[in-house]
């Protein structure tokens, strides 16, 4: 009939409208339902995870993310780790024995390291790690020196060498310029090839002094020399312990076994880790 025909669209729109509004409810209840686990989640874990200087959360007081306040500096977390420039080594594949020498730079001007440990990682022909030699060493801010380790056992040819720095293991202390108060140097240095009955194969000496008000702990001496190209040709270091403040010591570094080659120059480094010296610390620590 007519009558019907006029009201099965206003049904349809009728229904449409009741399904709409069923929807949106749902939706609605979903919406709250989830929010109310996420808020119940979140409080949980608010409550039960404290913060920390390594959630990657910026909380706490800090200054960024895990940085500043109660966790180390900003300035800290950006510092660039000690970068070695250069690896040699001398081995002697009859005795299974290799000295290594690695040149460490600290790229940081107003910050020095009390420590961190290192590696020199040994490799054969195809690849293989065949060893690893491990140290401690320290850096002063911006110094370059050299670390080396002698005598150590190699049980397979060494085809090349890796030096890698442990950078978690950094202690990093920052400093106000100091240069011109703490100065460790060398001088009167002399190389010569002994003759016999002398044992050793050549020696350089010289003196070392601690011209500063500083007990030192020890000073290490290192020692690299050079051909006329600029080749190394050996390298080697010996240790002053008596180092009190303006002191001078004399040295001698010794090389039992021959090398090959002229040597034409050396060079000579003295170094050591004032930042184990307390007194120097609280001075010029910042």
């Amino acid at each position: 009939s007519r009558v019907s025909w006029i009201l099965f669209p206003y049904r349809e729109k009728q229904v449409k409208l009741i399904s709409m509004r069923r929807l949106f409810k749902q939706t609605l209840i979903a919406a709250i339902f989830f929010s109310l686990i996420f808020g119940f989640g979140y409080g949980v874990f608010k409550v039960t995870v404290k913060p920390s200087c390594s959630d990657r959360i910026r909380n706490q007081g800090e200054e960024g993310i895990d940085c500043g306040g109660p966790c180390p500096s900003c300035e800290l977390k950006l510092l660039a780790p000690p970068i070695a420039l250069r690896v040699i080594y001398l081995s002697n594949p009859y005795k299974n024995k290799i000295d290594l020498a690695s040149q460490v730079r600290n790229p940081n001007l107003s910050w020095g390291t009390r420590g961190f440990r290192y590696q020199f990682i040994l490799f054969d022909s195809e690849g293989n790690v065949s060893g690893r030699i491990r140290g401690e060493t320290h850096l002063l801010p911006g110094e370059t020196r050299w670390v080396m380790a002698f005598g150590a056992f190699a049980p397979s040819r060494v085809a090349r060498v890796e030096f890698e720095i442990e950078k978690e293991s950094i202690e990093w202390q920052k400093l106000r310029p100091f240069s011109q108060d703490v100065r460790v140097e060398t001088r009167n240095l002399s190389f010569r090839k002994t003759l016999p009955p002398e044992v050793d194969f050549a020696e350089l000496s010289g003196i070392v002094e601690n011209n500063s008000d500083f007990t030192l702990a020890e000073i290490t001496v290192a020692a690299v020399l050079f051909d006329q190209l600029d080749r190394i040709l050996a390298f080697g270091q010996t240790v002053a312990r008596d180092a009190s403040p303006n002191r001078s010591n004399q040295f001698r570094i010794v090389w039992p076994t021959e090398f090959d080659g002229q040597v034409a120059r050396w060079e000579v480094q003295p170094s050591s880790n004032l930042l184990s010296d307390l007194n120097f610390v609280q001075r010029y620590g910042i």
